[in-house]
This record gives C-alpha cells, sequence and structure tokens, in this order.
C-alpha cells in the first residue's frame, strides 16, 4: 500500500484512475487472477483512490494507491484472507 501524508489531493486522484484503469486493461488480457482481482475490489471499497497488479501476473501482488486509508485497505485484505504493508514514497513517514 502506498500511503503517507496527502499533498496534492488531484493528482493523486488522478494516478489512482491510472492504476484503475491499468488494472482492468490486465485483466482483460488475462493476466490478473480472482485473487487479484478480489483484493483490488477491496481496496478500492476500503478507500484506496486506485489499485492494480504488480508482477508478471498469474500471481503476482496489487499495490493500492491508499493515503490515510492503509489500515483499513490492509484490515480488508485479511478478511480475504491476503497481507499488504505500507511503503511511503516521496515524503515523510
Amino acid at each position: 500500500i502506498l500511503g503517507g501524508p496527502v499533498r496534492d489531493h488531484a493528482a493523486l486522484a488522478a494516478l489512482g484512475a491510472i492504476f484503475a484503469d491499468a488494472h482492468a486493461r490486465l485483466a482483460r488480457i488475462g493476466v490478473s487472477t480472482p485473487d487479484l482481482d478480489a483484493m483490488v475490489a477491496s481496496a478500492l471499497v476500503d478507500g484506496a483512490l486506485g489499485a492494480k497488479l504488480t508482477g508478471g501476473g498469474g500471481g503476482g501482488a496489487v499495490l493500492a494507491l491508499a493515503p490515510g486509508r492503509e489500515d483499513a485497505v490492509i484490515a480488508g485484505w485479511r478478511q480475504l484472507g491476503k497481507d499488504g504493508f505500507v511503503a511511503v514514497v516521496g515524503g515523510d513517514a
């Protein structure tokens, strides 16, 4: 989960939309899995601005852009039997 302080909400929202579009495209070409799709959907329900698979597909991992909602996203993933961690990018932790 990418989190930390929000400095430019409009830019983060635009990046979240890019994540969502990228995941939808990857799912359409068959590199996602039901587990990854469920994690992306859960992250969005729990307040992430966007989420997408990463890695080679067919397993991989999910990146969620969720400043201020990190704990909620991880809690949702744990309800799916998955886990996660928070990485702060480009700012103070």
